[in-house]
């Protein structure tokens, strides 16, 4: 059980002290490369209460978001915050796809510099495919990504075929030949 897991069961029994931040765990090298610093990555417990209560996932799902975070499907730049990045990844919650909202480089408190989790929750197909036609994807794991799109061509083939070639004019790596392609 890692601290994320164990701080979760203090929170769930309330015996967290209320300005408490979760540590989710640090950018990986492909996340670094998409434009996330390497500060430590953050959560408040306001956002933790809206993943669990509003967002429904489980804390299982929860725990395996957290696992995940460093080896997401693709990567998206917000087209809403600056310099915030979203993170696909495979936890799938009511046929949606769980993402991570990630605002890079801001203080927490009077503290050191850290990036925060904003929000984790699951978003339907038509949310990726709309980034992915904004030009919004900055990095994807080949395999992985091309796959995702597969599993989901059964709602617009015409559409899918247009995304897949974007995607597929994209030069990727997968997770097992040594990361993302940025």
């Amino acid at each position: 059980m890692n601290q994320f897991e164990r701080d979760l069961e203090r929170f769930i029994a309330g015996n967290m002290d209320r300005r408490t931040k979760f540590h989710f765990g640090y950018p990986s090298a492909e996340l670094r490369r998409a434009g996330v610093p390497p500060y430590p990555l953050m959560l408040n417990q306001s956002v933790i209460r809206k993943i669990l209560d509003k967002h429904e996932l489980s804390v299982a799902q929860l725990i395996q978001v957290q696992a995940a975070l460093n080896t997401p499907i693709m990567i998206f730049k917000s087209a809403v915050v600056p310099d915030a990045k979203l993170l696909l990844t495979q936890i799938v919650v009511n046929e949606k796809s769980v993402v991570l909202a990630i605002h890079p480089g801001g203080k927490m408190g009077h503290k050191a510099i850290v990036s925060e989790v904003k929000s984790v929750h699951p978003r339907p197909t038509e949310h990726v495919l709309m980034w992915m036609e904004k030009g919004l994807l900055l990095a994807a794991d080949k395999q992985r990504s091309q796959q995702w799109l597969e599993d989901r061509s059964r709602y617009n083939s015409g559409r899918y075929l247009a995304i897949a070639g974007q995607v597929k004019s994209l030069t990727f790596k997968s997770q097992s030949q040594g990361g993302m392609k940025l």
